[in-house]
């Protein structure tokens, strides 16, 4: 047995995983002094693992969960994959450079790239997004009131969150 000229130690235990990717040959050479040269050629056409990129985690808010790139949340990725949406879900995944999350209600979503087992073992990754609910301090409020009075500013707020700071730029 050879491989590039070399002679293979133990065919019984050839490591794949040296080999480039690509096109890759052994040779298994018969030299018999009374009948002559034989050779076999074993033929392997070595593919990249499947790589489903990186899982991550993103956090955004209802605002601004308009334009979001799935294709660059998992880096670098083997394309061929599919992507299942939580149960529940249907977003408009045509364009993974720009989905639109923003109609989904505040809550956790786990999205799931899963490239199928073909030459190589299935791989999986995950993108969980944390949407929060936007919360508005409510409409600016103009009130004109007597030098000295006392007044509840929460009482003038009109949004509907109340864990707010109140601030006085003077």
């Amino acid at each position: 047995w050879t491989y590039n000229g070399n002679s293979v130690a133990d065919p019984t235990m050839v490591d794949l995983s040296l080999l480039p990717d690509g096109f890759n040959e052994y040779f298994y050479i018969i030299n018999d002094v009374d009948c002559g040269q034989d050779t076999a050629i074993i033929s392997f056409d070595i593919e990249p693992e499947n790589n489903a990129g990186n899982s991550t985690t993103q956090s955004l808010c209802s605002t601004n969960a308009s334009s979001v790139n799935f294709a660059s949340l998992l880096g670098v990725i083997t394309n061929g994959g599919s992507w299942i949406q939580p149960m529940g879900v249907n977003v408009d995944l045509s364009n993974l450079m720009d989905v639109d999350l923003s109609n989904l209600p505040a809550g956790t979503y786990d999205f799931t790239y899963v490239l199928p087992e073909n030459n190589c073992a299935a791989d999986t990754s995950h993108t969980v997004f944390t949407i929060q609910s936007f919360n508005s301090a409510g409409t600016d409020v103009m009130s004109t009131l007597c030098l000295g009075a006392t007044i509840d500013l929460s009482k003038l707020v009109n949004g509907g969150f109340t864990f707010g700071n109140f601030l006085n730029p003077n």
